[in-house]
């Protein structure tokens, strides 16, 4: 309950307003997450990034670097919520924030896979073989009619050509 009312609240400084869909999914992450680290057997112990020697006591990453000590983003929580959370023991919360940080990874992941597909699907789009025809027909044209199929790209891809 600590770590949501911090994290997840009304304030402008929430990571997202507290029974969002943005919320909801973390949520759902986090579930995740426990249940991979149940599953795996790993001790509580050895699953906070503090207790593993990976981070110095200013939670710095210690060692060879790792990508997933990359923050995507930086976590600004306001002094009311910063205040709840002294009530936790310090390596809770750097370990709560670690899997905040992996789940804005997976997002951005997630984000840049469906990307990827969308650009794609534009790029087999029939419109897209034509691009030179049309480009060269503007050239000498001033209005060009296009037909085609429902679904070739003739609303979408023109504007980008």
């Amino acid at each position: 309950p600590i770590l949501r009312r911090a994290y997840f609240g009304d304030s402008d400084s929430s990571l997202a307003p507290r029974d969002s869909d943005a919320a909801n999914d973390f949520w759902a992450f986090f579930k995740k997450y426990l249940a991979v680290v149940a599953r795996k057997n790993i001790r509580a112990d050895d699953r906070s990034a503090h207790d593993r020697g990976m981070f110095n006591e200013l939670g710095i990453p210690e060692g060879s670097y790792q990508k997933l000590h990359r923050p995507t983003t930086q976590l600004h929580i306001d002094k009311t919520a910063r205040y709840m959370l002294r009530e936790l023991p310090s390596r809770v919360v750097n370990e709560f924030e670690y899997i905040i940080h992996c789940y804005l990874e997976f997002c951005q992941k997630d984000k840049l896979v469906k990307l990827k597909k969308l650009r794609t699907s534009q790029a087999n789009l029939p419109i897209t073989a034509r691009r030179s025809e049309i480009l060269k027909a503007l050239e000498t044209h001033n209005v060009l009619l296009i037909a085609g199929d429902t679904g070739c790209g003739k609303s979408t891809q023109v504007y980008d050509i």
